[in-house]
């Protein structure tokens, strides 16, 4: 969702703008100076909390030995994959 406001009502308000991009990161703010439209103003992305990527980068890796443990029928069917038979 997208608000617009002033220059003026965003120096007066910012301390509420940036308690709702806290709120609802989605949002984002266009600031107007006589009516154009000069600057966007919206939450950063948020990192990953502390954990998560080590968690993620587990799994993946058991996700690989998984498919690694799986025979391979390459050598078997080298003709398949060579000569498309």
């Amino acid at each position: 969702m997208t608000v617009t406001i002033s220059a003026t009502e965003a120096r007066r308000k910012l301390h509420k703008i940036l308690q709702e991009l806290e709120q609802h990161p989605e949002r984002t703010f266009q600031i107007t100076l006589r009516h154009r439209i000069v600057a966007e103003m919206r939450a950063v992305k948020t990192k990953a909390k502390s954990g998560q990527l080590g968690q993620k980068l587990l799994a993946l890796a058991r996700e690989l030995e998984k498919e690694e443990s799986k025979p391979q029928t390459t050598a078997r069917d080298h003709d398949r994959y060579i000569y498309k038979r």
